[in-house]
């Protein structure tokens, strides 16, 4: 089995590299890996589709727990994520800030401050904020590693 050794960081750019020591029976295998993120050190990139406006849309990528990760995402006024689709990850949000429309495939909800959603593996999405207020949305990315379910 695996243990995770957690440490802390002092800027999301330097983290330190994962260290893995050989398993051998009886041995349990440990790796370090980032377990804070302040918020305040978060690297904002820009990943608008929009070219008039390229920060309407932010994303900071935050801790990377194994088949995990963790980042923020900020929609300004009337912006939008664009269409993404989920393939084999589940993704889970909390919005934090302001509110958002979700479009799931063919469904459409608002979301507003505290609330939770999470879109499934296989599924398109997208995020919009039509209000005249910026959104910031909490996420937490899980890669499935089972058997796809159109597998037999």
């Amino acid at each position: 089995w695996s243990s995770d050794v957690c440490f802390p960081i002092s800027n999301t750019q330097h983290s330190m590299p994962k260290q893995e020591a050989l398993k051998t029976e009886g041995e349990v295998r440990q790796e370090e890996v980032e377990c804070v993120a302040p918020y305040e050190e978060a690297d904002w990139l820009p990943l608008a589709r929009d070219a008039a406006r390229p920060s309407s849309v932010q994303y900071a990528s935050l801790l990377s727990p194994p088949h995990h990760k963790t980042s923020l995402l900020r929609l300004e006024p009337a912006a939008q994520k664009g269409l993404a689709a989920t393939e084999t990850n589940t993704l889970l949000f909390m919005v934090m800030e302001g509110e958002v429309t979700v479009v799931l495939n063919t469904t459409q909800f608002l979301v507003g401050r505290g609330d939770s959603f999470f879109v499934p593996p296989n599924n398109s999405y997208n995020l919009l904020n039509l209000s005249g207020t910026r959104a910031e949305l909490f996420l937490v990315q899980y890669r499935h590693q089972g058997q796809s379910r159109h597998q037999a």
